[in-house]
């Protein structure tokens, strides 16, 4: 009997893990489409409001999406309310998964676009640092896939915050890590 317990709650502890891994890919792929679309970007904000008990990953988007909510807002003081929520939903992220490369870069590209005079962006370095110094581990370990790579990179390169140096020593880093060295 305790052995099929134990196998039942294997089970679907393993269902709520691969369902959460469906979740996460889900809003991925709507969170892509809502960076170009104010109009998705409204539907997935409701969307993303009504998950239940985030993981970190889904906490870190709700923060993105919540960054760009700012612009359909007309009252600066609606503005920084919303800009707070993200503050928060990304630290609520990190508490819970403060090495997910994932949820670092996210948190990093939203403060990259937030003014530095409104002070929201005091964790642009130690988050370039960290994906800088992690991404070549992430792709080893296929946490993350080529495509990923490459955009993480592009926009380091174009985001002006990364030397050109800083991206060649990157990109030497996941040579020498891809080919087993």
């Amino acid at each position: 009997m305790k052995k099929l317990l134990a196998v039942i709650l294997l089970f679907f502890g393993l269902g709520k893990v691969i369902a959460q891994d469906l979740m996460t890919n889900d809003v991925r792929l709507a969170f892509f489409e809502a960076t170009f679309d104010l109009d998705k970007a409204v539907i997935f904000f409701n969307k993303i409001e009504k998950i239940a008990n985030p993981s970190p990953t889904i906490m870190a988007y709700k923060g993105a999406i919540e960054a760009i909510m700012v612009k359909t807002k007309w009252n600066p003081l609606a503005k920084f309310e919303m800009l707070n929520k993200s503050r928060e939903s990304f630290a609520e992220a990190i508490k819970h998964n403060g090495n997910d490369l994932e949820i670092r870069f996210l948190r990093f590209a939203v403060e990259h676009h937030i003014p530095a005079f409104l002070g929201y962006s005091q964790n642009l370095m130690m988050d370039k640092k960290f994906i800088m110094e992690n991404l070549h581990y992430y792709h080893k370990d296929r946490h993350i896939n080529q495509q990923m790579v490459d955009y993480i990179l592009k926009f380091l390169a174009e985001s002006g915050r990364c030397t050109d140096e800083e991206i060649t020593m990157v990109k030497n880093r996941m040579n020498v890590h891809s080919n087993g060295i």
